[in-house]
């Protein structure tokens, strides 16, 4: 019975976590227990399981029995990616000695799949993240990985918004260009480089999402 709720919560969670990343839940929107259960025919144990895992990675509030998937202030979105760049920038410093060929293809290989999606805003985004957490993850810190994941979590709702409104062919072109070049950048360990381009990788994205945030009373 404790092996089918495990199941029950954990899928409820992916599903939920799914609906927030992809803005079918949108920043500010009201949950409660009862209704997810109603949703999924479940009892409130694993319901309550799966929005306490959310809560602990700040992708919904808890206020009592009122229940918000979490929408950031301007000002938390710019801690956030102040945050975002000194950490990936010591990532990207510290994964360039151990990039060779292998991980430079495996890097490759994730942009072109990017590429073959542009036309997918979700699918997009997922391979967007895993492209960057796959170039920290060289960087052989697992303490400095789960602070980054962390950090992307929190913004994942707010990086669709910005996939979605900078979704064109002319965006997606610079964004395509971009990967590549912090890709060879880093691979040719030019350090200086790399930290100036994904600043300004990073700062062209919180300013859309800065704008998107605006635009839904943030």
């Amino acid at each position: 019975m404790e092996k089918i709720s495990k199941r029950k919560s954990d899928e409820i969670y992916s599903k939920l976590k799914e609906d927030i990343i992809t803005g079918v839940l949108t920043p500010g929107e009201k949950l409660s227990f009862r209704k997810v259960a109603q949703n999924y025919n479940v009892s409130m144990m694993p319901v309550r399981e799966a929005m306490t895992r959310l809560h602990v990675q700040d992708l919904i509030t808890i206020n009592k029995k009122t229940i918000r998937i979490k929408k950031l202030t301007a000002s938390e979105v710019e801690d956030i990616f102040q945050m975002r760049f000194k950490l990936e920038a010591m990532a990207v410093e510290k994964a360039m000695f151990n990039i060779g060929d292998q991980e430079k293809d495996e890097l490759l290989n994730t942009v072109a799949a990017m590429d073959r999606m542009r036309h997918q805003p979700a699918e997009w985004q997922k391979l967007n993240k895993q492209f960057h957490l796959q170039l920290y993850r060289y960087a052989n810190s697992k303490i400095l990985q789960s602070t980054l994941e962390n950090l992307w979590s929190s913004v994942e709702a707010y990086m669709h918004l910005y996939v979605v409104s900078r979704s064109t062919d002319h965006t997606l072109d610079i964004s395509h260009k971009e990967h590549l070049e912090l890709i060879y950048l880093v691979y040719r360990k030019e350090a200086a480089q790399s930290v100036d381009l994904l600043y300004r990788h990073l700062m062209n994205t919180k300013q859309v999402i800065l704008q998107e945030l605006k635009q839904l009373g943030g």
